[in-house]
């Protein structure tokens, strides 16, 4: 099925993937109009500084089952998990994952907090 619609957009600066206002790649899917997918980049590196640098979400559901905090292309939050992954259909939490300056801290599984 054709639409005219945008599924798909990508920001690029010298051929690497940067946008300072927004997501630099994103996916929508075309039958839910669902972001499934959103990444955002600085100078080709994942970062975002306040929120999630890398957002998956179920295309029927829109819960957001995969969330990633990047600083400067490392995997960091000070403030919580920087690493959350979730059940697409219930939006229950399964993995929690604690990162900072990209090194792993701890790791929580298989409990619900929403």
């Amino acid at each position: 099925v054709e639409t005219n619609e945008v599924t798909s957009e990508f920001w690029a600066v010298r051929g690497l993937p940067h946008r300072p206002d927004g997501p630099a790649f994103f996916v929508k899917d075309p039958v839910s109009n669902v972001v499934t997918s959103e990444e955002w980049f600085m100078n080709g590196k994942l970062h975002r500084a306040q929120g999630p640098a890398v957002v998956e979400r179920h295309p029927s559901t829109g819960f957001a089952i995969r969330e990633e905090w990047h600083r400067h292309g490392r995997c960091h939050r000070s403030d919580g998990p920087a690493f959350i992954e979730r059940d697409g259909l219930t939006g229950r939490v399964l993995v929690q994952r604690f990162y900072e300056d990209g090194n792993e801290l701890k790791t929580r599984r298989g409990f619900n907090l929403g």
